[in-house]
Formats: C-alpha cells, sequence, structure tokens
C-alpha cells in the first residue's frame, strides 16, 4: 500500500514548461525493428519540472549544483497559502509558525493547475519581503509549487536573498495531495551532476 506522496512534477512531451519555452527533447535512438531493443536519448534543461536552484543560478560567485545535499527524512512545513492571489508576503507568512531550521514548502493555488499543457504566467510567486522574512527566520529549505519561485521582480530579489544564505530552493512542486495540517518526512534527490546552476529532482513526502 503505498504510504507516500510523489510531489515530483510528471516529465512529459506534453508538461508545463517555463514561458512555453521548450525545456525538454526526447529522441528515439534504437528500435526493435532495426536494433533488436529500444533506447532513447533524453535532452532537458537544468530547470526542467522539479529542480533545485543552486546558489550560482544567481550568484556569479555561488557554489555550484554539486553542493546540493540529498535530504533524507527530515521533517517539514507544508504552510497554507492558498488563500493568496499574487505574491505571498511577509504577512502573510507571520501567520504561520516558522522556526530555524525548518523546512517550508509552500502551499498555493498553482497546485490545482494543470501539470500538462500551456503555462500560467499569473502564479502566485513569493515576493521578496516573504523572503526576506523567511531568510529572517534561518529556515533551511524553501519549496515553492510552481516552475519558478518569482515572477515579474526585477533582478531576482527573492532568490538572491534565500540563495545568498545558503536556504535551498525547491521550484515546481505538486503539492495539491498535500495537507498542510499533516506533519511530514521530506526525501529529496538532486541529480548528481557537476558544475550547473540547477538540478532535476525526486522529491517525496512521507
Amino acid at each position: 500500500m503505498k504510504n507516500y506522496i510523489d510531489i515530483s512534477w510528471p516529465i512529459r512531451a506534453d508538461m508545463v514548461q517555463y514561458k512555453d519555452v521548450p525545456v525538454l527533447n526526447v529522441t528515439q535512438t534504437k528500435n526493435f525493428a532495426d536494433h533488436g531493443m529500444f533506447q532513447s536519448e533524453v535532452c532537458l534543461s537544468s530547470h526542467t519540472g522539479t529542480h533545485i536552484d543552486a546558489p550560482f543560478h544567481v550568484l556569479p560567485d555561488g557554489q555550484r549544483s554539486e553542493s546540493l545535499q540529498v535530504i533524507i527524512g527530515a521533517a517539514c512545513k507544508v504552510l497554507d497559502c492558498t488563500n493568496v492571489q499574487q505574491a505571498i508576503s511577509a504577512d502573510d507568512l507571520r501567520m504561520h509558525a516558522i522556526e530555524a531550521g525548518d523546512i517550508i514548502l509552500l502551499k498555493t493555488s498553482n497546485s490545482f493547475l494543470p501539470a500538462t499543457g500551456s503555462f500560467e504566467y499569473q502564479f502566485v510567486y513569493l515576493a521578496a519581503n516573504g523572503a526576506e522574512y523567511l531568510a529572517s527566520k534561518q529556515v533551511k529549505v524553501v519549496g515553492i509549487d510552481y516552475l519558478g519561485l518569482e515572477r515579474e521582480q526585477p533582478g531576482h530579489p527573492s532568490h538572491k536573498v534565500l540563495l545568498s544564505q545558503g536556504i535551498a530552493v525547491i521550484e515546481g512542486l505538486r503539492l495539491e495531495h498535500a495537507q498542510p495540517s499533516e506533519r511530514y518526512m521530506l526525501f529529496c534527490f538532486p541529480l548528481h551532476v557537476v558544475g550547473l546552476e540547477a538540478v532535476p529532482a525526486r522529491v517525496i513526502l512521507k
């Protein structure tokens, strides 16, 4: 019996792609008729689906993907932000119990958007002052349920605030079935790729 929730974005040909820019290409390289086997080649962006941003994404001297840590069985909090219309602000976050070292997953109305089809440009994002508040609380990880942490913020301040403080950023979570009232353990496995600014990840709640 399944006793976990896979909160990873399904990677498939018709998946939502950030700002509708192609991030995935699958090519068949061998087939049964000609080769006696089937084989594919997958080309994908480092920001495809559920992924973790390394500091180098927005900080020229920041650490790269090899610095990203596997998270196994760490307690996390799913915050109910489903009533937020545009941007999650510091005031929205003050309503929740947040402590130093917390892993924070932001569940918004984004979680009920389809995983396939066109990109939703008006997705709910984390405002710069919301990121500043989370940094001031010394959280460990911030995750959000769409393919970007922020939008329409020149200079990417939400990313910079968190990543400059060593706070991991997970984007592209699917939190529809995660209940904020429950306690969860987070399992997060970033691909072990060296030298990049981000890598896809498999993320599970138990």
